[in-house]
């Protein structure tokens, strides 16, 4: 699926629904409920080179394993990159700007998110109820919060690059136990 304009559609711009190994590249999704919406079994799929913005959803997985979500610029969007249930995707070197949240995981774990650029999100990276994911090496500035990570454990943040954000720069919740937080320039 490449090289479509796809805007202003009240449900989805780009949906897959249990369907697998497709490449997803090169479009230009904006004003639709979904951007670019990957439900059930969605498996071995890869978004790249996206322009995803102003949807309410600009990319999310549910229920869906083993993606890659690379190169892609979402930008002003609700939410900017969201995980819900999902496992062992790899999120990397993405511009993630100006949305509510930037990135978004829920009740997903073995996930990786790096070399993303995340900046000027209401909340740049949020994690609930999800353990075991590694955030490494992102560039997270500008946000009101960093990183925030509720109710989730045995997450690996490491090498981060995180400043001038207003609220905090990593901040952890209730029931988030043995997280490791190490490496990290914080200044």
């Amino acid at each position: 699926i490449s090289n479509n304009n796809v805007n202003s559609n009240k449900d989805c711009g780009i949906i897959l629904f249990s369907s697998s190994t497709n490449k997803i590249s090169g479009n230009n999704v904006s004003s639709n409920g979904h951007g670019i919406y990957l439900e059930g079994s969605c498996n071995d799929n890869i978004i790249i080179n996206n322009n995803a913005s102003n949807n309410f959803y600009s990319i999310r997985l549910s229920c869906s394993n083993n993606n890659n979500i690379s190169s892609n610029n979402v930008s002003n969007n609700r939410y900017g990159i969201y995980l819900w249930n999902s496992f062992k995707n790899n999120i990397n070197n993405n511009k993630v700007s100006n949305n509510y949240k930037g990135l978004n995981l829920e009740d997903s774990s073995n996930n990786t998110v790096s070399n993303n650029d995340i900046s000027s999100n209401n909340i740049s990276i949020y994690l609930f109820d999800s353990p075991n994911n590694d955030i490494i090496k992102n560039n997270i500035s500008n946000n009101n919060g960093g990183i925030s990570i509720w109710g989730s454990n045995n997450n690996s943040i490491s090498n981060n690059n995180i400043s001038n954000n207003d609220y905090c720069g990593i901040s952890l919740g209730q029931y988030s136990n043995e997280n490791s937080i190490s490496n990290n320039n914080i200044p």
